[in-house]
Formats: C-alpha cells, structure tokens, sequence
C-alpha cells in the first residue's frame, strides 16, 4: 500500500508540474485534471473517501468547466481558435490519457473486494471539519475563485467593447 501511495505521488506532483508549465491552456487543464486525479487517488488511499469524491466532482468536475467558461468569456477569435485546433492533435491527448489510465487502474487494482472492511471517514466527519476549523480557509478560497471570475469578465468586456469601437 506504501508503494502504491508514493507511486501515485510521483506521477500527481508530475502532472502538476506538467499542468502549470505547458503554454497551451487546454492541453494545461488536461494535466491539471490528472493531478486532480491523483489527488482524489491519494485521499481515497488515506481513508478520506468522501474528500475523494468531493475533489473529484468539484475540482475536476466544475474547476475544469470554470476553466472552459472562460476561455469562452475571453472569445480568443477565429484565428486563434484556428491556431490552436491544429495544436490538438491526438498525440497531444496521449500522455494525459495515458497517465489518467495509469492512476484510473491503479485506483481500480486497489479497491477492497465488495463486503470488505469500511474506511474511516465517513461524511459527518468531513462536513464538520469543513465547517469547523477550516470554515474560514473554505471561504476565503470561494472569495479568490469569485474574484478570478470578476477580472476574467471585466477583461473579456474590455476586449469586446474595443473590438466595438465603444470607450
């Protein structure tokens, strides 16, 4: 189970450090999403399957669609667009695929046989840490996204009133 916990590791802080170097924004969320992978894998092995599945479906589930909002909001053109389509090709797709197949088997191998013996934390016990001790640190991480969101409108409208002509 060591081996497992650090392989798993390796290859989050790997698709991290992949997600935030790459030039490309999509091809950046793709390992991003990996990592997000990686995470929940590793929170599942500690025990903590409710935060799992809490990283799973609001990170890697609406962080992404956030992500995608606002390249949408942004309106890159038609020439970028172009540009950036013929970037995507499927062997950009690969090594993500193949990483989040890697983390996807792994956490498929290492799940206990149906009937086997409960992990220890449940729920209850996650929504009173989250709304307890770390109540503060959940809001102000809800105030930075709200605050990323406003700038990326006001920056796509900037963009929109100038491609109009309008002050």
């Amino acid at each position: 189970m060591q081996a497992l916990f650090f392989a798993t590791a390796a290859l989050t802080i790997g698709a991290a450090v992949l997600g935030i170097s790459r030039t490309i924004a999509v091809h950046g969320l793709l390992w991003m999403l990996v990592a997000f992978l990686g995470i929940a894998h590793t929170m599942w092995l500690l025990g903590a399957t409710f935060a799992a599945a809490l990283m799973l479906s609001v990170y890697a589930g609406a962080v992404a669609m956030l992500f995608l909002f606002v390249v949408i909001l942004f309106d890159i053109g038609t020439f970028a667009a172009s540009a950036e389509a013929k970037q995507l090709t499927p062997a950009a797709w690969g090594a993500p695929l193949l990483a989040g197949g890697a983390l996807a088997g792994v956490l498929l191998a290492a799940l206990p046989a149906p009937g086997g013996p409960a992990l220890p934390v449940d729920a209850r016990m996650t929504g009173l840490a989250m709304y307890g001790p770390y109540a503060v640190a959940a809001e102000l991480a809800s105030f930075l996204l709200l605050a990323g969101l406003a700038g990326a409108f006001h920056i796509g409208r900037r963009r929109t009133l100038a491609a109009e002509g309008s002050p």
